[in-house]
């Protein structure tokens, strides 16, 4: 019997730590998720410093006081710019999401939608982009739609291919303000034939940095690629080269490294001002795929 007993007191020891190990694990998961929205934001609030304790000092989050772990985000009307990371969707205890009034864009992750213990978001007064956000039957999304650029519907094939080069560039407002809805051919410095094919993308002098997207390459009625005197980096995508209409490609005067690809003999390419030929740091080598 006694036996019995101390081997149900070793079970429940036992039990009482693997749980503790999970809520320690989870609220590990859930500052490296604000970590994450930190990166993300262009000026994030000044409480939040390296080294704080995201359920202590850093403003606008909330905690659980038994679990230790993140159930409310209040940024609301922060001057907050910047995008959402996709580990925000590792908040698996987060019921409160308010981000309205801010200068956000970007897409919102999908994942959000499925935190199961959401139950109010408010995005509203943002530069949001791309598809409408789904969430839960449960969720309160009054303050969610009002002010972003979502697309009415699905989007169209151009948008989801121009949002990607967007992505690269990292959701610049200068280009949120008017890659918005659903009809390219309305975007700022985006210029279309009658048929609606992006026939012309002519972003030089943009204040652009990032990376060039290898979406480009999906737009395939493309005629001329403007994108000189801005402060992009990593590679040209070869993928570029496979562009059939392409007449005009000039990236000359950014950051730009690695190897010039060899573009078909029509194509005139203007590529002076770059450091090609030097190597690329790690950063600047990830591609949007």
């Amino acid at each position: 019997m006694a036996a019995t007993t101390q081997e149900s007191t070793t079970a429940v020891t036992l039990l009482l730590l693997a749980c503790y190990c999970c809520l320690l694990a989870a609220s590990s998961a859930d500052a490296d998720a604000i970590a994450d929205l930190a990166r993300s934001l262009a000026r994030p609030p000044p409480s939040w410093t390296a080294g704080g304790d995201v359920c202590s000092s850093f403003k606008g989050i909330s905690c659980s006081s038994s679990s230790g772990r993140v159930t409310a985000i209040d940024l609301a009307g922060m001057g907050l710019a910047g995008t959402l990371p996709t580990s925000l969707s590792s908040l698996t205890a987060l019921e409160s999401l308010q981000l309205a009034g801010n200068a956000l864009s970007g897409m919102v992750p999908p994942g959000l939608g499925e935190i199961p213990s959401l139950r109010n978001i408010s995005l509203s007064g943002n530069y949001l982009q791309g598809p409408v956000p789904r969430f839960a039957a449960g969720v309160a999304t009054d303050d969610v739609f009002a002010g972003n650029g979502f697309c009415p519907g699905q989007c169209d094939a151009q948008v989801t291919i121009l949002l990607q080069v967007a992505e690269g560039f990292g959701y610049p407002l200068s280009l949120a303000r008017s890659w918005r809805g659903n009809d390219p051919c309305r975007w700022y410095r985006v210029f279309c034939y009658k048929s609606g094919d992006v026939a012309m993308i002519l972003l030089y002098d943009a204040n652009l940095s990032g990376t060039i997207s290898p979406a480009i390459a999906h737009l395939t009625q493309l005629r001329r690629l403007e994108l000189s005197n801005n402060s992009l980096a990593g590679e040209i995508p070869e993928s570029l080269t496979t562009l059939p209409n392409l007449e005009l490609l000039d990236v000359s005067n950014n950051m730009l490294t690695g190897q010039l690809p060899k573009f078909n003999a029509s194509v005139r390419v203007l590529s002076d001002g770059n450091r090609f030929g030097d190597e690329p740091p790690p950063s600047s080598r990830s591609v949007i795929l």
